[in-house]
């Protein structure tokens, strides 16, 4: 005998439910769904932040391991989980350094998502882009149309 401690690791459980790519603003909550077809409470999905890479080594965070989150992300993220294999991220109050990619599951089935984080200057120029825009059709109709009224006397 060993004294070995065997887990029921479920090798074939597959993701049921899998992120969607998601944009949020600035200070927002997002929620990111993912669920596996193992029935276990709380489910064994793992949340990883990819936040890029050097050469060939991925760095990225562990945010969630068995659908616990790790203590040094409990203020910026959270979970929702229950018996029937569901694992959500939840990020609260996102931040621009959280925009970026994210994946869910286990090492034999997981599912990639990626997340846009929108700031106020972002808006701004876009706000500004459709003002100017805006003021070069309406400029563009005008002169138009004067040209059409002064030829038709």
């Amino acid at each position: 005998m060993c004294g070995c401690v065997v887990t029921d690791v479920s090798v074939d459980a597959q993701l049921t439910v899998k992120p969607s790519n998601t944009a949020a603003f600035v200070g927002s909550n997002v929620v990111l769904q993912c669920a596996t077809s193992e029935t276990h409470d709380p489910p064994r999905i793992n949340w990883i932040h990819i936040l890029g890479s050097m050469t060939d080594f991925p760095i990225h965070h562990d945010i969630v391991y068995d659908c616990r989150v790790e203590s040094v992300f409990t203020s910026q993220y959270s979970v929702n989980h229950n018996e029937t294999g569901r694992c959500d991220l939840v990020i609260n109050e996102t931040t621009l350094d959280m925009a970026g990619e994210y994946s869910c599951g286990r090492l034999v089935d997981q599912a990639n998502v990626q997340l846009t984080v929108i700031g106020e200057s972002l808006v701004l120029i876009v706000c500004i882009q459709q003002f100017v825009s805006f003021y070069f059709i309406y400029c563009g109709v005008t002169s138009f149309l004067k040209t059409r009224s002064s030829s038709v006397v």
